[in-house]
């Protein structure tokens, strides 16, 4: 039977200085994967409400402060917890604060062997493209993108530039043992039009796993590399083999 998400909120004071610990208390909070979606949407509208610098002067939602790691590795994890996790409530992750080498604890309670990793690390693949189209996005209320390709075309190259010099940076790093690396893509971020012709053909789990198995020597340091967008896993890197899924 399903039961609403009612997180155990401490009560506020309308202080962010005061409050800001306590909403970071309940980010912290162990959540069922099948409720981890609606736990990042909790801590980002109680940042939006409560923090003055959350909002721009015309209301738009800024990336400063905690909405950084809301949509940096709160919003991963949630799509994570549907998609690899298939949203169960015998999954609990914790999501940590600070500055220890993951971002969040696993434990899976799920009937039957499981081959979870007890740890996390959440990276994406914006950068400062993305951040400047958001500027302009809460400005303007729209982007304009100009480019010799298709702007699908053109931000899928850039993300696979992206994945390779993230997992570069990321393999010289020594992680928790069981440490299992996420990487967001978040391409659906920007609403797009194809006027004269129809949408190209991108194959994203194909050009995101040749750079799996160009640097899958380098990354032997993780239990599991995965690279996954909101709406599907695109591949893994497990055991030495790369796996690639369907896609979108």
């Amino acid at each position: 039977m399903f039961t609403p998400y009612e997180p155990p909120i401490e009560p506020l004071t309308g202080v962010w200085k005061e409050d800001k610990a306590k909403v970071i208390r309940l980010a912290e909070m162990p959540t069922k994967a099948s409720r981890f979606l609606q736990h990042a949407h909790t801590v980002e509208t109680l940042y939006n409400k409560g923090a003055p610098e959350a909002l721009t002067s015309k209301g738009f939602p800024q990336r400063k402060g905690l909405s950084r790691e809301v949509h940096g590795e709160l919003y991963p994890l949630a799509r994570f917890a549907g998609l690899h996790y298939q949203g169960s409530d015998d999954v609990w992750i914790s999501w940590k604060n600070g500055n220890q080498s993951y971002d969040a604890t696993v434990e899976d309670l799920r009937p039957g062997p499981q081959i979870s990793s007890p740890y996390l690390e959440v990276t994406t693949l914006q950068d400062e493209e993305d951040a400047e189209r958001i500027k302009e996005l809460n400005v303007a209320g729209e982007v304009g993108f100009f480019s010799h390709e298709l702007p699908e075309v053109a931000d899928h190259r850039r993300r696979v530039r992206n994945l390779r010099g993230v997992l570069e940076k990321k393999s010289k790093i020594e992680y928790e043992p069981g440490t299992s690396l996420l990487v967001y893509t978040d391409e659906y971020r920007f609403r797009s039009s194809v006027w004269g012709g129809p949408s190209p053909r991108i194959d994203q789990p194909y050009d995101f796993g040749e750079v799996l198995e160009d640097l899958k020597q380098a990354l032997v340091g993780f239990d599991a590399v995965f690279v996954f967008s909101k709406r599907a896993i695109y591949c893994r890197l497990s055991g030495g083999l790369v796996v690639l899924y369907d896609g979108d």
